[in-house]
Order: C-alpha cells, then structure tokens, then sequence
C-alpha cells in the first residue's frame, strides 16, 4: 500500500512540473525517480506548509525517508478477530482445539476420540457453568 492514492490530481499535476516528469515514469523501470518522488512527498508537505518550495524541500529530506513516507504502509496492522464464545455443546474430532476458557475462547488441543465442550453460559437463560463442567446427556470426556 502506498501513500501516491491519496494524491489529488491537482498535487500531481503540481509534482509532475516541479520534477519536469510525468507520473507514469514512477512505473517506467529506466527513468530516474527520485526528483519526481521528492516532488510527489514534497506535496503531502505542502498541505500543512503551502510556502514550502520544492527545491528547499529537497534540501531537507533523505531519499530514503521519501521512498518510506511513499511506499511503505505505517499504519497498526488489524487485531485479530475475538474468537466466537461456545454458547452450545459441540463435539469435535480428537486432535482440533476444544478446551476452551470462561470466555470461550480455545486454550488447548482436545484429547480422546470425542471431546464435548460444554458451554460456559446457556443459551437459553443466561446462566453460566464452570469451566469443563459436562452438559446432561453429553458424551465424551469432560474437559
């Protein structure tokens, strides 16, 4: 992901005379690049300093610093999704993750042919069971 999207036309177009180059050479393997990628950041500056030339900008910043700033994402990857909480007995193949804790969330691998795991708050009611606590009728090895 790269920050040349959130780009205007008018900050490109603006870019693309600074540098004296087009755009599409950003893509062209053999055309020079800084000069226009320095034009390109120089324009994201510009936002909160609009007096700021472009040959001063260049003065100040390191190639590497705008080949960062332009192409490599920053932002906090995405948390992992919370696991769905077990509201209803379940009966899992030995080997899959089945113990699960007050939250439902899996803790570790099941053992045995069949594990039932119990769920820690009832469906129906709302009422809550302890931990591994077995389910009337269940099969299988409590967990």
């Amino acid at each position: 992901m790269s920050r040349l999207s959130e780009l205007n036309a008018y900050e490109v177009a603006q870019a693309e005379r600074a540098a004296g180059m087009s755009y599409d050479s950003l893509f062209d393997d053999d055309a020079p690049k800084v000069g226009l990628m320095g034009a390109l950041a120089w324009q994201f500056e510009r936002r909160t300093q609009p007096a700021l030339e472009y040959d001063d900008y260049l003065r100040t910043v390191k190639t590497g610093e705008i080949r960062r700033f332009l192409l490599e994402d920053d932002a906090e990857p995405e948390p992992e999704p919370e696991p769905e909480p077990v509201t209803e007995a379940a009966t899992f193949p030995a080997g899959d993750q089945v113990v699960v804790d007050g939250a439902g969330t899996v803790l570790a691998p099941a053992t045995g042919d069949d594990v039932v795991v119990a769920p820690t708050v009832d469906a129906a009611d709302g009422a809550g069971g302890a931990e591994g606590e077995r389910l009337p009728g269940a099969e299988g090895p409590a967990v």
